[in-house]
């Protein structure tokens, strides 16, 4: 018995020291922590340092047909200074004007322009006292007087014309047809009467009566009726006077004597006088065209018209 106890101790020890020595394989070993193999036995992936994707700016190239941009190139910032050209001639009335079918103040008018009106200049007299324009709304050209507008644009290159002819003196139409007319004034107009007025006859549509002491009141007393200060842009300076012809008649030397009754607004400058005088006798002046008396309530009218000079 001794002797196969000895035998089962040297087998122990045997396995033992086998055990200590490694020669068993670790896998057999019953004692090992299972968590720590799991641990041990964890497969990490490992990753391709793969190069992100490029952007499109960084890998966009230009195609075979493109053709490259040139670089700019550098412009000069000075500017030429153009040709100056001047503007077509054209005027502006500086007051109301009458515009005539030639250059002066002799022809006929064609239209009466208010201040302020603009036309453009069509040609000049070789003075440059008159200038032909196109009034916009009138068909025909006519002329106005050089002193009564201001003129801008290429003056020089406006041909200098001939005046038409002198128009013909047409015969006094019959008072049966035309009827009576009285004066109004056409201010400014570069005229002879006045301060450098024209004489506008109006027709009011009144017949003659055939006697003259009735023509000459009803010539009268159609301008008196008139309150309008400016008729068809022509001025009535008698306007806020109250007055009526009172009777006519011839004296010995067959000098008209005109009574005329009411109130005059006496003129309030030496223009204005002029212009009275020149609407009251113009009238008168186409039954009696040299002289006429007239009276306003016993006094001369020409001396009541006087404007006293301080």
């Amino acid at each position: 018995m001794s002797k196969t106890i000895k035998l089962y101790r040297l087998f122990g020890l045997l396995i033992l020291l086998a055990f200590m020595s490694g020669c068993i394989p670790q896998s057999t070993a019953t004692l090992a922590p299972v968590t720590e193999t799991a641990t041990a036995m964890q497969i990490v992936p490992t990753y391709t340092n793969t190069p992100s994707p490029p952007t499109s700016t960084a890998t966009l190239q230009p195609s075979a047909t493109s053709t490259p941009t040139p670089p700019p190139t550098k412009t000069s910032t000075s500017t030429p200074s153009p040709t100056a050209t001047k503007e077509p001639a054209a005027l502006t009335t500086d007051q109301n004007s009458i515009c005539r079918s030639g250059p002066g103040t002799v022809y006929d008018v064609v239209t009466y322009l208010v201040e302020g009106t603009q036309a453009d200049v069509e040609g000049r007299i070789e003075d440059d006292s008159w200038w032909l324009i196109q009034v916009p709304e009138v068909e025909a050209a006519c002329w106005v007087s050089a002193v009564l507008v201001s003129v801008q644009g290429d003056i020089e290159r406006l041909p200098v014309l001939t005046p038409p002819p002198l128009p013909t003196l047409s015969p006094t139409p019959t008072l049966t047809s035309a009827g009576v007319y009285y004066i109004l004034i056409a201010e400014n107009t570069g005229g002879p009467f006045g301060c450098g007025d024209d004489l506008i006859r109006i027709y009011p549509g009144i017949r003659s009566p055939g006697g003259f002491e009735d023509d000459i009141k009803t010539a009268l007393n159609a301008l008196f009726s008139n309150h309008s200060e400016y008729y068809n842009g022509l001025y009535n300076p008698l306007y806020q006077s109250d007055l009526r012809a009172k009777g006519a008649e011839l004296d010995a030397s067959n000098t008209p004597i005109i009574q005329l009754g009411g109130n005059l607004v006496k003129p309030k400058d030496e223009c204005e006088s002029k212009r009275m005088h020149a609407q009251v006798w113009y009238t008168v002046a186409q039954y009696s065209p040299n002289r006429a008396k007239i009276f306003l309530n016993n006094s001369l009218l020409g001396d009541l018209l006087v404007v006293s000079k301080k």
